[in-house]
């Protein structure tokens, strides 16, 4: 599969550098853009290819051209490249040991199952959890709602 980075501009410039294949680079599918993105897209846009490769060159491609022009004091709307983006410290942890995004082997999951037996939520975490059940048990059955009314017949 061929792979390119490719560029999004506006008036103002540059505003993201992505690795992509197929129609990446063209995709009008917005629901995956960041809110920045769409801030920053939101007068229009153009698309270029920049280079073309495997996709370990381009990968490190576009680390190299990320990281020289935020050097150079462009705002890119990139997530991990962008001072405005917030993380918690265990995001962070894992950008820094590079398994963001990667899945866990069935002996790692289980390595983590064993040092998570025996250990017990907190009474705060419990009400914490409760919560969000709550929350999203109530979406769901709005959502069921509104199929059942139009007549949805497929999964849910």
């Amino acid at each position: 599969m061929n792979y390119y980075l490719y560029s999004h501009s506006n008036a103002d410039g540059i505003f993201y550098i992505g690795k992509g294949c197929g129609n990446r680079a063209i995709d009008k599918y917005l629901s995956n853009r960041s809110s920045e993105w769409l801030k920053a897209s939101k007068d229009g846009y153009t698309s270029k290819i920049e280079a073309n490769g495997t996709e370990a060159d381009i990968l490190s491609l576009e680390r190299i051209v990320i990281k020289s022009l935020v050097e150079k004091g462009v705002s890119l709307v990139n997530k991990f490249h962008n001072p405005n983006w917030t993380f918690s410290d265990k995001v962070k942890q894992k950008i820094r040991d590079g398994v963001l995004g990667k899945k866990a082997s069935d002996e790692t999951k289980q390595k983590m199952s064993n040092a998570r037996f025996g250990r017990k939520a907190t009474d705060e975490t419990k009400k914490r959890m409760s919560v969000a059940m709550s929350y999203n048990k109530s979406k769901y059955w709005q959502h069921v709602r509104l199929a059942k009314a139009n007549n949805y017949r497929g999964r849910l």
